[in-house]
């Protein structure tokens, strides 16, 4: 790792904060705020870097200076030595294009420090992260930061040199001649133009090695240089989170439909091979969660190929099911009864062979169309319409005789309520894609062409946008995209533009735009490798292809969907041994910049933040000032408003340690802490008003007391901690302030035969205090959690119970509460877990696992929907945030 640790804050969506180093090193604390979608600004440091400003004890800021940087300084007794110095400042990760331009990814500030002229005659940076920069940046420039800002202005900022990197984290050079005078400062920044070769979540970050810089002083003797901090920003490619699993399935998870309802929820579809049988599955997301995988189609048949249509909330599908013999196959029915909470008897659609049925529902009536296959090929419809199945229709061209292939439909409501279909029509040199106009009771308007080509057209695939529709298909292994507009069809555009094959596309209109997704196949001969691509029209043509998977593996069948704010898709996925169920999804909102709370210098340590009622933003930390811990807060009155001085809250003689903070619904805010009393460690709790700090006071009865953890809800405000009792073990202890007083200590868990240790401490929705904590007996730990409700230590009832069994240790829970749902995180064996707890259930969902080792450090919060996990992961021989 770096000579210095930092502590960053991992997510807008919270305020808590994680030590994410290790070393014995300075230590820099960081707090970042979030922006609009996609937007940073400047580090805001509350000290300005490169200063040498640490935080001194007694809340000030020490002189310029201070914090010496370790360079030489001139003599009297020989000819001046120029010394300089360069620092990386304070810059945090930012999501970019793949092919963006002039991207600001670091920023650098060089001192003159001594009185002799210098002059910089080279700077070297080298690349790390999993972007291949070879191929995937075309330039990199260095220009002089000429208003200080951090970002990149072509009419104000002055370029120096640039540079370009051969090898994958190999080294930029930039050779320079130039001047900086004695004393003086020069802001740098370095400039990337990205080729657009990135994969999306491929990272980039450029670091300075100790050698990085160059120099001479006067009569060109070389000059002292000294890197300070060594590494800027990461960048990271596109908008997509990593492609993960969407949801567990028995067995193997195939061919997946989504759609969205009126309400913002999603329905999925998929077919599921299980038990030697294939089944029509289907899951539920309601924002948060996927409801367990459930048996449509409960057939001994095998089922498959599904399609899924919504209307009013209720899903309705149709699919193919195959018997054990070859030639009876057919299309299928069910959906979803909401009076009685289940699935229908499945129904026979077709009456003969039938493949590739597509569903669409309007006004409450069902319409069905398949590909029936037999002495001729002919695209079926039938209709359910008041209850009642219409007679089965051709709809396919009657002029086309044997020969000629009709196949693979597709089905869309218009937003004048009716229905158009749409198949490929291939043979004797002629390839259309044909369409039919169907009312809402099952009548049938004239056929259209939709699309021709000199070669097979295939798979083609509807979308409504307004008045408008779009319909995808694949042609000469490229997908194109074809728009009717004004009752007309235009000509078709190609999408993927692309080397390898491109098949098997999906529409979504999201944001305004039409989305499309399609299956690349890169494999070339080699390792199977079909990867999701993606791109959008953008002012009547389509932006650059990005591929949203990578590495080795088969992705098929790709499904998406607009969740609000989240452009989402899902498809099948062979890469981890057997077919599942993958997703991802842009993210709206985003980190800005990490900017300093406390400055590097006296080892800031143990950051705790929330966030007022009133909006103000307070991290609490503890600060090795000469071998004597004290509690310092820094506060942020508004977004983007800078830190205020630090303040010393405990004010201690003897040693301050690990502060909680909290806050009431007043303008008050509470922090906790392990002091070092005579006696042994004891909490102490102070507050801040308008008026300043409370002189600190002994919140814990008994010494020794360690590790407090404070929730506040309303003007409730509740406390945790561990204590050693008359039975030499250690309980947890409960203390609350109700009404603007104290009441007292009580003990609500172990004590007698175990001790408790590290706990966690949430409110829920109701008032219910829950405490996660690690109980340990025979030297053996578990995490546990107590549930408080009612109030006084007469009133109250507590219910104590563990939260997973488990042969292995398990550490440092989290708690959290969305509602009155509780999650519980922790690490297990080098794993992250995490539990959830339904509302009024009294045991713990089995736990699921979220890392495969080497993970500690966890931490856990609730944002609105949103629960967020955070763990240290040691990989490629670091520690990372995850």
């Amino acid at each position: 790792m770096n000579g210095r640790t930092g502590i960053y804050a991992l997510s807008a969506l919270f305020v808590g904060l994680s030590a994410v180093g290790c070393g014995r090193h300075q230590r820099t604390i960081y707090v970042p705020n979030q922006t609009a979608a996609g937007a940073t600004t400047p580090s805001q440091p509350i000290a300005t870097p490169g200063s040498g400003t640490p935080v001194l004890p007694g809340g000030t800021i020490g002189a310029p200076g201070s914090g010496s940087v370790g360079l030489p300084s001139s003599g009297t007794s020989a000819p001046p030595v120029a010394a300089v110095s360069l620092e990386a400042l304070p810059g945090g990760s930012r999501r970019v294009a793949s092919d963006a331009r002039e991207v600001a990814v670091i920023s650098l500030l060089a001192r003159n420090t001594t009185g002799a002229d210098a002059e910089l005659s080279s700077l070297e940076l080298r690349a790390e992260g999993s972007l291949d920069d070879a191929s995937g940046v075309a330039s990199a420039r260095l220009v002089e930061d000429v208003d200080g800002d951090g970002r990149f202005d072509r009419a104000i900022d002055r370029a120096i040199a640039s540079a370009g990197f051969t090898t994958d984290d190999g080294v930029a050079s930039f050779p320079l001649r130039e001047p900086l005078a004695a004393g003086a400062s020069l802001r740098l920044l370095v400039t990337l133009d990205l080729t657009g070769a990135g994969r999306v979540n491929d990272t980039l970050r450029l670091r300075l090695e100790a050698s990085a810089l160059a120099a001479s002083g006067p009569g060109g003797q070389p000059a002292r240089t000294a890197v300070l901090e060594s590494a800027g920003a990461t960048l990271a490619i596109g908008r997509w989170v990593e492609p993960h699993l969407a949801f567990k399935t028995p067995g193997d998870g195939l061919s997946p439909k989504a759609v969205v309802d009126t309400n913002g929820n999603t329905h999925v579809s998929l077919s599921q091979n299980y038990n030697f049988n294939s089944d029509v599955w289907y899951s539920f997301f309601d924002g948060r969660s996927y409801s367990p995988v459930f048996d449509v189609s409960r057939s001994s048949a095998t089922s498959w190929n599904q399609d899924l249509a919504v209307e009013g909330g209720i899903p309705y599908l149709a699919w193919e099911a195959w018997d054990t013999r070859f030639s009876d196959y057919g299309i299928r029915f069910a959906r979803f009864d909401a009076g009685n909470f289940s699935w229908t008897q499945t129904e026979d659609v077709s009456g003969a062979p039938g493949v590739a049925a597509r569903i669409a529902v309007t006004g409450g009536n069902v319409h069905v169309v398949w590909a029936e296959r037999g002495a001729t090929t002919a695209i079926k419809h039938r209709a359910k319409v008041n209850g009642q199945w219409t007679a089965i229709a051709e709809i396919s061209s009657a002029a086309f005789s044997n020969g000629v292939r009709v196949e693979t439909p597709a089905l869309v409501v218009a937003d004048s309520g009716e229905v158009f279909a749409a198949w490929a029509e291939n043979g004797f040199g002629t390839s259309e894609l044909r369409g039919r106009w169907i009312s809402p009771t099952g009548h049938y308007g004239m056929l259209e062409t939709v699309a021709s080509a000199p070669q097979q057209v295939e798979r083609p695939v509807l979308l409504r946008d307004g008045a408008d529709l779009h319909v995808s298909y694949e042609w000469g292994g490229e997908v194109y995209l074809a728009q009717r507009t004004n009752n007309a069809w235009l000509p078709g555009n190609n999408v993927s533009n692309s080397i390898g094959a491109s098949s098997e596309s999906a529409l979504v209109v999201h944001g305004g735009a039409v989305h499309v997704f399609w299956i690349e196949d890169e494999s070339n001969g080699g390792p199977t490798s079909t990867h999701v691509a993606h791109a959008v029209a953008v002012g009547g043509a389509f932006s650059k292809p990005e591929l949203l998977t990578r590495g080795p593996g088969a992705r098929s069948y790709p499904t998406a969907v607009s969740e609000g704010t989240r452009l989402k898709v899902l498809w099948q996925d062979w890469s981890l041994g057997r077919q599942l169920i993958f997703n991802t999804w842009t993210e709206p909102g985003g980190l800005e910049a990490p900017r300093a709370v406390a400055r590097p210098g006296a080892e800031p340590d143990r950051p705790s933040g929330v966030r007022a009622r009133d909006g103000a933003l307070a991290v609490a930390y503890a600060l090795d000032a000469g071998g004597n811990g004290e509690i310092y807060v820094q506060v942020e009155d508004g977004p983007a408003l800078g830190f205020q001085a630090a303040e010393n809250v405990s004010q201690s003689a003897t040693g301050s340690y690990k502060p909680s903070i909290a806050a009431t619904s007043s303008r008050s805010l509470w922090v906790a802490w392990e002091e070092s009393a005579a006696a042994g460690f004891e909490v102490q709790i102070a507050e801040r008003t308008p008026t300043g700090w409370s002189t600190p006071a002994a919140l814990s009865s008994a010494t020794p007391a360690y590790a407090p953890a404070l929730s506040g809800q309303g003007e409730r405000l509740s406390a945790v901690w561990t204590e050693r009792v008359a039975s030499g073990q250690h309980a947890l202890m409960l203390r609350e302030r109700v009404g603007g007083a104290w009441g007292p200590a009580a003990s609500i868990a172990a004590g007698t035969s175990a001790s408790a240790w590290a706990p966690s401490l949430t409110h829920t929705a109701r008032g219910d205090r829950v405490a996660a904590f690690e109980r340990e007996e025979r030297g053996r730990r578990e995490v546990w959690v107590a549930t408080v409700q009612g109030t006084g230590v007469q009133g109250i009832r507590v219910d104590v119970a563990a939260v997973a069994s488990s042969s292995a240790g398990q550490y440092a829970p989290r708690v959290a509460a969305r509602g009155e749902e509780v999650f519980v995180a922790w690490a297990e064996d080098g794993k992250v877990l995490v539990a959830r707890r339904a509302p009024g259930a009294m045991s713990f969902d089995p736990p699921e696992t979220l890392s495969q080792g080497s993970s500690w450090s966890v931490d856990l919060a609730v944002s609105g929907d949103e629960v967020l996990v955070t763990w240290e992961q040691w990989q490629d021989n670091q520690a990372r945030p995850t």
